[in-house]
C-alpha cells in the first residue's frame, strides 16, 4: 500500500516507529525499518520541508508518527537513520529511561525538534500544535506530544 502527503507552508516530520517501507522525497527512494516496535532499535525519521511531498510504500504492515508545523523555512529535507541519532540515558534506579535525539535543537529545521523516549515512543515538541491522522490498511500514526 502506498501513501503521500505533501504540506505548503509547513515543515513535516514523519517518524517509523514500525514495519518497513520505501520512502521517497525530493528524487531520493530508500528502504527504511529495522523494528517491529518501537522497543525494537532504533528509528527512522523523513524531515519534509515546506512543500515536499513524501511517499510511502510499506513493505510490511507500518506505524508512523507525524507532525507538522507552519514554516517559512528553506531547509533541505533528509532521511533520519538510526546512525544519525543521539542515544543517552537519563534518570536512574526505576525511573531511568533511553532518549534518542532524532532532531536536536541544532538539526537544520525551522521549529521541529524529535525525541524518541524508549518506553512511550516518540515525544514531538513543536509550538502551535496540528495533526492530521491518516490511517490506511498498513500504515497507520501515532502521536504522543509535550510542550
Amino acid at each position: 500500500e502506498t501513501w503521500q502527503q505533501q504540506r505548503s507552508g509547513e515543515e513535516t516530520v514523519y517518524v517509523l516507529l514500525s514495519g518497513k517501507c520505501t520512502a521517497e522525497w525530493d528524487g531520493q527512494k530508500q528502504q527504511i525499518g529495522e523494528r517491529n516496535s518501537v522497543f525494537d532499535g532504533l528509528p527512522y525519521a523523513l524531515y519534509a520541508s515546506p512543500g515536499t511531498q513524501a511517499r510511502f510504500e510499506s513493505l510490511t504492515t507500518c506505524e508512523f508518527a507525524e507532525c507538522n508545523v507552519p514554516s517559512q523555512g528553506n531547509f533541505a529535507s533528509r532521511l533520519v537513520t538510526p546512525k544519525d541519532v543521539v542515544v543517552s540515558l537519563r534518570g536512574g534506579g526505576n525511573a531511568s529511561r533511553q532518549i534518542v535525539d532524532l532532531m536536536r535543537p541544532d538539526f537544520p529545521a525551522d521549529r521541529l525538534i524529535v525525541v524518541d523516549r524508549a518506553a512511550t515512543g516518540p515525544v514531538i515538541r513543536r509550538t502551535n500544535m496540528t495533526f492530521t491522522t491518516h490511517r490506511p490498511k498498513s500504515i497507520s500514526t501515532r502521536f504522543t506530544t509535550t510542550e
